[in-house]
């Protein structure tokens, strides 16, 4: 009977390289993906027009009831994260429900998108290369629903997000759950961090990275509603089980 090898025992480095990785006609769904956040990004910061303090000003001075419901952040969005964040305001209360599906793609700072797109870089790449497309963009679709699950939790319970305005958006929900993924059941394989020369196992690295990205999530938040990218990490270990004997492709 023909045992099917697990994500972990597959040999890596046997892999040759593909010169047409790069080709649009080869793309694969991790290079999609990645494409399409870095578009959005882009498209977003060309559509943003100047903001000045007195748009949040009124004719009889400071608006103190806009700034502190958070609708003054709102206003001073960009176009598309304006339209495309989520919150307990625009989903729950107004049913603006497009906003679950389009809020991974939203980033407001170039820096959480570059960790997420590392991380996808990183990881995303080889798991996909074992699980299919079709399975990989499940999970990432499932990571990425973990975030407004957790979100309406958190808000229900009166824990961490405190205001219904309180902005979730990114795909840092999408890069913990793939990185937790590939932490457990991935490639053990030697990976060289780039041009230092220095080489650590696949699953030692994406266990740091996670838990690095954990902290970067948590720490760097102003508004509570990060936590909830949390749910992404829980959502990928959650996947675990049905992925750790993947059929061989």
């Amino acid at each position: 009977m023909a045992r099917h090898m697990g994500l972990a025992e597959r040999d890596y480095r046997r892999r040759p390289f593909d010169s047409n990785y790069g080709t649009i006609r080869a793309w694969s769904a991790t290079t999609w993906l990645i494409a399409v956040l870095v578009a959005v990004f882009l498209i977003d910061a060309l559509l943003t027009p100047p903001i000045y303090f007195p748009q949040v000003m009124t004719a009889d001075g400071f608006d103190a009831e806009a700034f502190a419901s958070g609708a003054f952040l709102v206003r001073m969005m960009a176009p598309l994260s304006r339209h495309g964040h989520f919150s307990a305001a625009t989903v729950l209360d107004a049913a603006q429900y497009w906003r679950v599906a389009t809020f991974p793609f939203i980033h407001t700072d170039v820096w959480p998108l570059f960790l997420n797109v590392v991380c996808l870089y990183a990881f995303a790449r080889v798991l996909e290369e074992e699980i299919g497309p079709r399975r990989l963009l499940m999970l990432v679709a499932a990571c990425a629903l973990a975030a407004p699950v957790a979100y309406v939790a958190l808000y229900k319970a009166g824990v961490a997000i405190d205001g219904g305005w309180r902005p979730l958006l990114g795909a840092s929900s999408v890069a913990l759950g793939v990185t937790m993924v590939v932490a457990c059941v991935g490639p053990d394989d030697q990976v060289v961090l780039w041009t230092t020369g220095l080489s650590v196992r696949r699953r030692v690295l994406a266990w740091t990275v996670a838990a690095a990205l954990a902290v970067i999530v948590l720490k760097q938040d102003s508004t509570g509603a990060n936590a909830a990218h949390l749910g992404g990490a829980a959502a990928g270990l959650l996947a675990v089980p049905f992925l750790r004997r993947a059929p061989e492709r």
